[in-house]
């Protein structure tokens, strides 16, 4: 009889999922999107490879997740670009689809294409930032 307990679960897609988290946020901004081939690479890198299907199935529950989509494909009217975490290539457009009042348009299910992370700030905030600390008169450079 053999010693060694049986695991009920295989937990490591959580931290396949942390990983695709920490790529999205170190590898893209507001201006630079990451696509699924690069990400996998990335994961390849940080030793947590997974399939093309795995990653396509771990972004769809993260978006699902983070991100205040309806599972109809219609985005809510209360929610602007910021409020997304993770951003695929169309988000932008079906959003002013929505404003605009296309209906069809704004239905459309997105791509896991192009995707970005949306950082707390961006870099016209963090510049703002960066010059009011370096003009702080009580700080000695």
């Amino acid at each position: 009889m053999e010693d060694h307990k049986k695991t009920v679960h295989d937990f490591d897609f959580i931290g396949r999922i942390l990983t695709i988290l920490k790529i999205l946020q170190e590898q893209t901004d507001e201006h630079t999107t990451i696509s699924q081939s690069e990400i996998l690479a990335w994961m390849k890198k940080c030793d947590r490879p997974c399939s093309a299907r795995t990653l396509a199935d771990y972004l769809k529950v993260m978006m699902k997740e983070l991100n205040p989509e309806d599972e109809d494909g219609f985005v809510d009217d209360r929610f602007s670009i910021s409020d997304y975490k993770i951003i695929p290539k169309g988000l932008e457009d079906k959003l002013c689809a929505r404003d605009l009042g296309l209906e069809q348009e704004g239905s459309k299910k997105l791509q896991l294409r192009d995707l970005k992370y949306n950082h707390v700030f961006s870099f016209e905030e963090l510049d703002q930032i960066i010059e009011a600390v370096l003009f702080l008169k009580h700080i000695s450079p």
